[in-house]
Protein backbone atom coordinates (compact mmCIF):
# COMPACT_ATOMS: atom_id res chain seq x y z
CA UNK A 1 0.00 0.00 0.00
CA UNK A 2 3.00 2.12 1.02
CA UNK A 3 4.40 1.98 -2.26
CA UNK A 4 1.25 2.78 -4.41
CA UNK A 5 0.94 5.81 -2.73
CA UNK A 6 4.38 6.82 -3.56
CA UNK A 7 3.88 5.75 -7.16
CA UNK A 8 1.11 7.77 -6.70
CA UNK A 9 2.81 10.84 -5.44
CA UNK A 10 5.72 10.93 -7.56
CA UNK A 11 3.49 10.44 -10.82
CA UNK A 12 1.35 13.43 -9.28
CA UNK A 13 4.71 15.12 -9.45
CA UNK A 14 5.82 14.56 -12.43
CA UNK A 15 2.47 15.60 -14.31
CA UNK A 16 2.61 18.45 -12.93
CA UNK A 17 6.11 19.24 -14.06
CA UNK A 18 5.21 18.31 -17.19
CA UNK A 19 2.25 21.03 -16.68
CA UNK A 20 4.07 23.30 -15.96
CA UNK A 21 7.22 23.11 -18.32
CA UNK A 22 4.54 23.17 -20.81
CA UNK A 23 3.02 26.30 -20.10
CA UNK A 24 6.11 27.86 -19.49
CA UNK A 25 8.01 27.19 -22.64
CA UNK A 26 4.81 28.30 -24.73
CA UNK A 27 5.00 31.60 -22.97
CA UNK A 28 7.70 32.15 -23.54
CA UNK A 29 7.80 30.90 -27.51
CA UNK A 30 4.60 33.12 -27.61
CA UNK A 31 5.99 35.94 -26.34
CA UNK A 32 9.47 35.74 -28.79
CA UNK A 33 7.09 35.29 -31.80
CA UNK A 34 4.85 38.21 -30.61
CA UNK A 35 7.59 40.61 -30.30
CA UNK A 36 9.29 39.87 -33.64
CA UNK A 37 5.64 39.96 -34.93
CA UNK A 38 5.62 43.46 -33.93
CA UNK A 39 9.23 44.02 -35.23
CA UNK A 40 8.23 42.34 -38.59
CA UNK A 41 5.20 44.86 -38.59
CA UNK A 42 7.13 47.97 -38.02
CA UNK A 43 9.70 46.67 -40.59
CA UNK A 44 6.76 46.65 -43.17
CA UNK A 45 5.54 50.01 -42.56
CA UNK A 46 9.40 51.89 -43.78
CA UNK A 47 11.02 49.53 -45.48
CA UNK A 48 13.58 51.91 -46.32
CA UNK A 49 14.19 52.68 -42.54
CA UNK A 50 14.26 49.69 -40.37
CA UNK A 51 17.09 50.79 -38.24
CA UNK A 52 14.63 53.09 -36.27
CA UNK A 53 15.38 53.64 -32.16
CA UNK A 54 11.64 51.55 -31.88
CA UNK A 55 12.92 48.33 -33.82
CA UNK A 56 16.72 48.68 -31.92
CA UNK A 57 14.90 48.28 -28.41
CA UNK A 58 12.70 45.78 -29.56
CA UNK A 59 15.29 43.37 -30.91
CA UNK A 60 17.09 44.51 -27.79
CA UNK A 61 14.67 43.53 -25.26
CA UNK A 62 13.80 40.47 -27.86
CA UNK A 63 17.66 39.22 -26.87
CA UNK A 64 17.83 39.97 -23.72
CA UNK A 65 14.84 37.92 -22.37
CA UNK A 66 16.32 34.46 -24.92
CA UNK A 67 19.42 34.85 -23.35
CA UNK A 68 17.72 34.75 -20.21
CA UNK A 69 15.49 31.93 -21.39
CA UNK A 70 17.57 29.78 -23.81
CA UNK A 71 19.75 28.26 -20.29
CA UNK A 72 16.15 26.59 -19.71
CA UNK A 73 15.33 25.77 -23.38
CA UNK A 74 18.86 23.75 -23.38
CA UNK A 75 17.17 20.95 -21.27
CA UNK A 76 14.29 20.62 -23.64
CA UNK A 77 15.61 21.20 -26.78
CA UNK A 78 18.12 20.41 -29.21
CA UNK A 79 21.22 22.64 -28.95
CA UNK A 80 21.49 22.98 -32.95
CA UNK A 81 17.59 24.24 -32.30
CA UNK A 82 18.27 26.68 -29.86
CA UNK A 83 21.78 27.86 -31.71
CA UNK A 84 19.64 28.60 -34.75
CA UNK A 85 17.12 30.36 -33.13
CA UNK A 86 20.22 32.46 -31.26
CA UNK A 87 21.96 32.82 -34.55
CA UNK A 88 18.80 34.43 -36.23
CA UNK A 89 17.78 36.89 -33.32
CA UNK A 90 21.88 38.11 -33.49
CA UNK A 91 21.35 38.03 -37.25
CA UNK A 92 18.01 39.99 -36.86
CA UNK A 93 19.72 42.69 -35.19
CA UNK A 94 22.56 42.84 -37.38
CA UNK A 95 20.41 43.32 -40.02
CA UNK A 96 18.17 46.45 -38.50
CA UNK A 97 21.50 48.56 -37.41
CA UNK A 98 22.38 47.35 -41.34
CA UNK A 99 18.76 48.65 -42.26
CA UNK A 100 19.11 46.20 -44.28
CA UNK A 101 15.55 45.13 -44.98
CA UNK A 102 15.27 41.96 -47.17
CA UNK A 103 17.82 40.33 -44.52
CA UNK A 104 15.90 41.59 -41.72
CA UNK A 105 12.64 40.02 -43.46
CA UNK A 106 14.14 36.64 -43.73
CA UNK A 107 15.53 36.55 -40.16
CA UNK A 108 12.45 37.90 -38.76
CA UNK A 109 10.34 35.00 -40.35
CA UNK A 110 12.62 32.05 -39.90
CA UNK A 111 12.48 32.89 -36.40
CA UNK A 112 8.63 33.48 -36.53
CA UNK A 113 8.83 29.57 -38.36
CA UNK A 114 11.29 28.23 -35.45
CA UNK A 115 9.10 29.00 -32.89
CA UNK A 116 6.02 27.16 -34.43
CA UNK A 117 8.03 24.89 -34.81
CA UNK A 118 9.45 24.01 -31.29
CA UNK A 119 5.90 24.62 -30.60
CA UNK A 120 4.87 21.56 -32.81
CA UNK A 121 7.52 19.11 -31.53
CA UNK A 122 6.80 19.85 -27.97
CA UNK A 123 2.73 19.28 -27.56
CA UNK A 124 3.74 15.72 -28.57
CA UNK A 125 6.03 14.93 -25.28
CA UNK A 126 3.37 16.78 -23.00
CA UNK A 127 0.50 14.04 -24.61
CA UNK A 128 2.87 11.17 -24.02
CA UNK A 129 3.41 12.05 -20.46
CA UNK A 130 -0.56 12.25 -20.04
Amino acid sequence: MRRAITAIIVLAILITVSVLEILYVEDKLNNLKDQVLVLYDNMEQDKQRIDTIINKEIIDQVEKEWEKDKRIFNFLFSHMQINELTYKIVSLKTYISQNDYNMANTAAATIIKNCDMLLSYFYPKLENVL
